[in-house]
């Protein structure tokens, strides 16, 4: 049996400890002035400025099939590719949509060579191919 002396410091340790409360925060100083900090909203504007990464390593290829330009929106990988690739590919029809996607992409980051294939049997798609 446990004795009553071992037992009593223990209890009157947690009886203790579990009733205290912490102590109070200290309030702040409200004699000093005070400072407005962003009254207003930053002003931001879209910009087309490209950052590519300082460092990129390593050997990929990616394809973009049915290419639609300014009317869809692409993952994260086809914008990575396109300031990252050392080649690009278009594979379309004509050579009008050719030059109209060479335009897009170099207005949207592009500064590699852009090479054109022609797509037997398809004359308004457009294939987009990033190699590095």
């Amino acid at each position: 049996m446990i004795s009553f002396n071992r037992v009593m410091p223990l209890m009157l340790c947690a009886l203790l400890t579990a009733c205290s409360s912490p102590p109070k925060p200290p309030l702040p100083d409200r004699s000093s002035k005070q400072e407005v900090v962003n009254s207003t909203m930053p002003l931001w504007e879209p910009n087309n400025v490209f950052i590519s990464s300082a460092s990129t390593e390593g050997n990929w290829q990616i394809k973009l099939a049915n290419f639609q330009g300014d009317n869809d929106s692409y993952p994260p990988a086809f914008w990575y590719a396109l300031l990252h690739s050392r080649h690009i590919l278009v594979a379309t029809g004509s050579n009008t949509n050719w030059f109209a996607i060479k335009g897009w992409l170099r207005s949207h980051g592009a500064r590699q060579v852009i090479e054109y294939r022609h797509k037997p049997g398809c004359f308004n798609c457009a294939d987009i191919y990033f190699a590095r």
